[in-house]
């Protein structure tokens, strides 16, 4: 029998520090998730780095 994970996990340090060492704004990465049929806009991508918004992992997967 699978085990879920129930620990919160922050991932918005790690996504911000990621995207400004490949030089992107917030709006080159969400128009590139776009592309790839993930419904998402700037500004809840905003706040998955700010850390105040949860999103699954099978989601970024």
């Amino acid at each position: 029998m699978e085990q879920k994970l129930k620990q919160d996990i922050q991932i918005g340090e790690t996504i911000r520090s990621l995207r400004m060492e490949r030089k992107l704004t917030q709006d080159q990465v969400v128009s590139k998730l776009q592309l790839m049929d993930l419904d998402i806009t700037r500004s809840i991508y905003s706040q998955i780095e700010g850390g105040t918004y949860s999103i699954r992992i099978s989601v970024l997967a």
